[in-house]
């Protein structure tokens, strides 16, 4: 018997399309894990959406970075 649980990452999921999504796959059956940039309230509010529609969700804040803080992250110096 196989019992996996699908699962959707559902990026911009506070609000628009990315709410709507979110909310529209929690009622066919799959958990979801929403992102959000700076709308912790609203993401918050749709994670209990989903719960309330009987699914597992849960909000991540996600920052956006840019290429040259990627850069210092990955060589530890912007001019290298």
């Amino acid at each position: 018997m196989n019992s996996t649980q699908k699962i959707a990452l559902v990026t911009g999921g506070s609000r628009g399309l990315g709410r709507n999504t979110a909310i529209a796959l929690s009622r066919k059956g799959i958990d979801v894990i929403v992102t959000y940039h700076t709308r912790k309230e609203d993401a918050e509010a749709v994670v209990k959406e989903i719960e309330n529609n009987g699914r597992k969700a849960v909000a991540l804040q996600l920052v956006p970075v840019t290429y040259p803080l990627l850069k210092l992250l990955h060589h530890g110096c912007p001019t290298c």
